[in-house]
């Protein structure tokens, strides 16, 4: 009765207890295997279900409500399975992943650190490793400091070099630049260096990225992986540029 009570209640932790209780004492009633089934069934414990179900279907093997428990016991059960199953693999797959992305890191010789920003730790997310082809893709940020404005590439690949966007960021001597803030068509090409912030990593920093000493240069003939290679190049989250037009006061 007590067992049925709490069935009621739902407090099918105590009707588990209690029906096991009643069992020791009367192995013999089938309405206690129920109840003990269909407590440990609302608890997701399949297995306790099916060997509930079980034992009291060999005491009354004609009892129709312990044999459809018992059905849609061995259904869930096998569903859960294969979601544990997609789960493990799933995870399996991240942590493979995960380790491939440390290895090429370490390979690389890179320093990466978590950014400042939450912002650009979002964009992080983009770094991307093809295993197939051995390649890192990396997002990139490009600053104009000069006019507190940006531009984003989702996927420079470590094999190609800034060369390779200059003329999509920066129109040929003479054409007009698509930014609306450069009133005096500055940034076009031939007239735009690219730099990092270059860091002193011995000196002790909040993030520890370093300290700042100055910008460097980038040489745009040269792959983005060997850039990012550089001793005192520090990757915050993602591996962020400067666009600074020659011979201008900002330079």
């Amino acid at each position: 009765n007590r067992a049925q009570a709490n069935l009621y209640l739902e407090n099918y932790g105590k009707v588990v207890n209690d029906c096991v209780a009643s069992i020791k004492l009367k192995p013999d009633n089938a309405k206690v295997y129920f109840r003990a089934a269909k407590a440990a069934f609302a608890l997701g414990k399949f297995d306790m279900t099916i060997e509930f179900a079980n034992k009291g279907l060999e005491v009354d093997g004609s009892n129709a409500l312990l044999q459809k428990l018992l059905d849609e016991t061995l259904i869930e059960s096998e569903k859960k399975r294969a979601e544990d199953a997609r789960a493990k693999a799933v995870l399996e797959a991240k942590a493979k992943k995960s380790k491939a992305m440390r290895l090429a890191m370490r390979k690389r010789d890179v320093v990466l650190l978590k950014a400042k920003s939450p912002a650009i730790q979002e964009h992080a997310k983009g770094i991307r490793l093809d295993e197939e082809m051995g390649l890192m893709f990396w997002p990139v940020l490009l600053l104009y400091q000069e006019h507190m404005s940006s531009d984003f590439i989702q996927e420079f690949c470590e094999q190609n070099s800034w060369a390779d966007y200059m003329d999509q960021l920066f129109p040929a001597e003479g054409g007009q630049t698509p930014m609306e803030w450069d009133e005096e068509n500055k940034y076009t090409g031939g007239r735009v260096d690219i730099y990092f912030e270059r860091y002193d990593r011995s000196k002790r920093a909040p993030m520890g990225e370093g300290a700042l000493t100055h910008w460097e240069k980038v040489d745009v003939d040269m792959p983005l992986g060997s850039v990012l290679e550089h001793p005192d190049f520090v990757i915050a989250g993602i591996p962020v540029f400067y666009a600074v037009v020659r011979g201008t006061p900002f330079e």
